[in-house]
C-alpha cells in the first residue's frame, strides 16, 4: 500500500459467524477484511465507542449498547454502565491467529517494542468507530516521488522563490521609473 490511506468504520458492530461485522445505512462491513489491508504497515488507530449526543446518562454506555438488561455486555456495561471504550496508537498493526471473541487479535507494535491490543472483542451490539490511517513516512514519501520522476520538489520550491524575487525586481524597476 503506497501513499496515504484510511479507513473510518463507523456503526453497530455484531458477532456472527465467528466473525465481527459492522453494519452503517445498510452497508455491511467485515472488520478483518477491512482492517487487512493496513497489516504490517505504521499507522494511527482509534477504536472507541459512540453514544448519541448527547449521550443518555440512564442507559448504559450513554446510550451506544444494545445490550437488555439482564444480559452481560462484553464491554461490561452491566457492571460499570457508564464507562466508554476509547483506545487509540501509532505503530504497526499486526494480526495475531487467535479467537477474537476472547482476546485480542489485532495489535498495535508501537515505537518502544510494547504491543498495544485493539479490544475489538468489546464492539458487538455497540455503536462504535474504528478508524485506521497510515503515518505519513517523509523520508518514504520522498523516495516514492523520486521513483516517479518528481524528485526535484525542493528545486521546485528554489525555483518558484527565484521567480519570485526576478518578479519583485521588476515590480522595483518599473515602480521607479
Amino acid at each position: 500500500m503506497d501513499g496515504f490511506n484510511a479507513i473510518l468504520l463507523e456503526g453497530k458492530f455484531y458477532a456472527k459467524d465467528d466473525t465481527l461485522w459492522m453494519t452503517e445505512q445498510g452497508n455491511v462491513h467485515d472488520v478483518d477484511d477491512a482492517l487487512r489491508p493496513f497489516e504490517g504497515i505504521l499507522v494511527h488507530v482509534a477504536v472507541h465507542m459512540v453514544p448519541p449526543m448527547p449521550p443518555d446518562p440512564t442507559k448504559r454506555g450513554g446510550g451506544c449498547c444494545y445490550w437488555p438488561e439482564g444480559m452481560e455486555c462484553p464491554a461490561g456495561h452491566h457492571e460499570h454502565p457508564e464507562r466508554l471504550l476509547n483506545v487509540h496508537g501509532d505503530g504497526t498493526l499486526i494480526y495475531k491467529e487467535g479467537d477474537w471473541t476472547q482476546e485480542a487479535t489485532w495489535w498495535l507494535k508501537q515505537f518502544d517494542g510494547t504491543e498495544l491490543r485493539l479490544p475489538l472483542m468489546y464492539l458487538p451490539g455497540h455503536d462504535a468507530r474504528i478508524a485506521c490511517a497510515t503515518k505519513f513516512d517523509a523520508e518514504r514519501m520522498q523516495e516514492l516521488l523520486s521513483k516517479e520522476g518528481l524528485g526535484q520538489v525542493e528545486a521546485l520550491g528554489t525555483q518558484a522563490q527565484s521567480l519570485q524575487d526576478i518578479l519583485r525586481q521588476i515590480q522595483d524597476a518599473t515602480k521607479e521609473k
